[in-house]
């Protein structure tokens, strides 16, 4: 039981990273915004509800104006370090909610 958890889990985190690397390249390649292709992606393709999707484009709505803020008052060598922070507890919590509400 424990073992088809894991793969399970393990399976999820390689289609939202996979995902996740496919909108970043192609938004970085048009220079827009994320959004409008991400939380389409994680309902069509993951199966999360919109409520999940939306408070997830939310989050990193957030996190990205928490990290220019940073830089903004403490220089850029400081907000890079705080950035990464930030994305890998965010990609912890997403994960984790994810799991949880796919139950």
């Amino acid at each position: 039981m424990l073992a088809a958890v894991r793969a399970t889990a393990a399976v999820l985190v390689v289609k939202v990273v996979g995902l996740g690397m496919l909108i970043g390249f192609r938004t970085g390649f048009l220079g827009v915004g994320g959004g409008f292709l991400a939380v389409p992606a994680l309902v069509i393709a993951l199966r999360l509800p919109m409520a999940g999707a939306i408070g997830t484009s939310l989050l990193v709505i957030a996190l990205n104006s928490t990290a220019g803020l940073a830089d903004r008052f403490s220089g850029p060598v400081l907000a890079t370090a705080f950035s990464g922070m930030l994305l890998a507890v965010g990609a912890v919590v997403a994960v984790e909610s994810v799991l949880a509400l796919s139950g």
